[in-house]
């Protein structure tokens, strides 16, 4: 449980550090208006972490649809390696902003999947690395 739970989070964190760098940069911008009473702090807060509000429920819905039953295929068959499971997120990362962009008729956006690479290497990485040493070759 902690192995998934410790996956996910870090894979949102991977895939939401480069929009936060903006969400932050403007929340720290409107830090005077805040001092000032002109903003409300909690809207500044929720701005400065929406990009992992928004990374974690797509990687929690990723590393169960995709994640958990490519792990337990990959158990099966014999085949878990740190490549294979990098590769997959990678992959499986790119792909999901690419279809919902796609579903949703979106003309633009698709820089998103290069987030959704980062989150889901990441993630696959970390599932990877912190299995039981006896149990991963």
């Amino acid at each position: 449980m902690w192995r998934f739970v410790k996956a996910i989070l870090l894979g949102a964190l991977a895939a939401a550090a480069a929009p936060m760098i903006f969400t932050c940069g403007i929340a720290i911008f409107l830090l005077g208006d805040v001092l000032r009473g002109n903003q409300e702090g909690w809207r500044v807060a929720y701005l400065a972490v929406l990009p992992l509000v928004v990374a974690v429920p797509v990687v929690f819905a990723a590393g169960l649809i995709v994640g958990l039953p490519t792990a337990a295929l990959l158990k099966w068959r014999g085949r878990e390696s740190r490549e294979a499971y990098v590769s997959i997120g990678v992959i499986a990362g790119s792909t999901i902003p690419l279809a919902a962009l796609r579903w949703m008729d979106a003309p633009s956006g698709h820089w998103t999947a290069l987030l959704g690479a980062l989150g889901g290497g990441v993630a696959a990485y970390v599932w990877w690395a912190s299995a039981p040493a006896s149990k991963v070759r």
